[in-house]
C-alpha cells in the first residue's frame, strides 16, 4: 500500500500531498518517515532553478540511493552534505527539496549534486508551483512536512 506525506503552507492555506517511492528509495523513504513531521522553512535554491529547499533542524547521515541530479518537475529528494565537502559551507547539513518546473539542476556553488530522489507529488501541485515562483522575490516560507497517515 503507498504511502503519502504532505506538504502544509498553512498561512496561504497551500497542502500538497507526496507519494513516497518505497520501492526505489527504501532507506530514504524510511527516514524521511521516521523523521516527520517537521516545521521549518523552505528557501528557494538560487543555484539551482526551479528548487526549493528546507534545511532540516538536524544533520541526518545518508547515502545515495535513487540518487541523480537530472530531476523531473515534483519530484522530491532528500540529500545529507558535509561541510568538508563544499566551499563555504559552515556546518553539515540536510535538506529535504522539490523542483516545481522544467530545468531544475540540483547544486551548489560548485555544480551539480546528486539527490535521493524518493517521491513524487501527486495533488496540489498547481498551488504550490504559484508559491514557489512568488518565493523568488518573497523570501522564505514556514512549511510542514508530516505524514498522511492511512485509515
Amino acid at each position: 500500500m503507498p504511502r503519502y506525506i504532505e506538504f502544509v503552507m498553512e498561512e496561504e492555506r497551500i497542502v500538497a500531498v507526496a507519494e513516497l517511492w518505497d520501492d526505489r528509495a527504501p532507506e530514504t523513504c524510511r527516514l524521511v518517515w521516521e523523521i516527520l513531521p517537521v516545521t521549518a522553512h523552505f528557501h528557494h535554491a538560487i543555484y539551482s532553478g526551479p528548487e526549493v529547499a528546507m534545511v532540516l533542524p538536524e544533520y541526518h547521515a545518508m547515502s545515495q540511493e535513487n540518487a541523480t541530479s537530472c530531476v523531473l518537475p515534483w519530484e522530491i529528494g532528500f540529500v545529507s552534505l558535509k561541510a568538508s565537502e563544499y566551499f563555504e559551507v559552515d556546518a553539515d547539513f540536510s535538506e529535504i527539496c522539490f523542483f516545481y518546473d522544467r530545468g531544475a539542476v540540483p547544486s551548489m556553488a560548485e555544480g551539480p549534486v546528486r539527490v535521493n530522489i524518493f517521491a513524487q507529488f501527486v495533488a496540489g501541485q498547481d498551488e504550490l508551483r504559484a508559491l514557489c515562483y512568488r518565493m523568488r522575490r518573497e523570501g522564505w516560507k514556514r512549511f510542514t512536512v508530516r505524514r498522511v497517515e492511512s485509515e
